[in-house]
């Protein structure tokens, strides 16, 4: 996605829309992916149950099929690594955000240093004036 500009400055509702489309987008790929998992877990846990019905014995033999206690070769494996890969992508994504949110939070340090700058500029400019008025008033 790549969001363009016109005036040249973000506002506020499109910065804020840059910056959560994609945690959107993230969240809604959790959630299809920890459905997933869920499934999984149910085929584990039936692995799980079974080596806890099994003699110490056949527990130390026991090798876990390709299956991964399910019927499928790679479904189970497939959803561990897209799990994987989802939560690292949306741990870089919140570190992207959090990124762009600061450099803005700086800019607008930095704008306002500026805007304090000149004000200041401008009052001790007429700091001399300032002192006349109030001489005059005083006397």
């Amino acid at each position: 996605m790549t969001y363009k500009v016109s005036s040249g400055t973000l506002n506020l509702c499109s910065l804020t829309h840059l910056l959560l489309t994609p945690m959107f987008v993230c969240i809604c790929q959790l959630d299809i992916v920890l459905e997933n998992v869920q499934s999984t877990i149910l085929c584990l846990d039936g692995v799980a149950d079974k080596l806890n019905r099994m003699m110490p014995d056949d527990q130390a033999k026991f090798r876990l099929d390709n299956c991964l206690g399910g019927r499928s070769e790679c479904l189970n494996r497939r959803t561990v690594m897209r799990y994987i890969v989802v939560v690292v992508y949306c741990i870089l994504r919140y570190i992207v955000v959090v990124v762009v949110a600061a450099a803005v939070v700086v800019v607008v340090v930095v704008v306002a240093a500026e805007v304090l700058v000149l004000v200041a500029t401008v009052v001790l400019s007429h700091v001399p004036l300032i002192f006349h008025c109030l001489l005059l008033l005083l006397v």
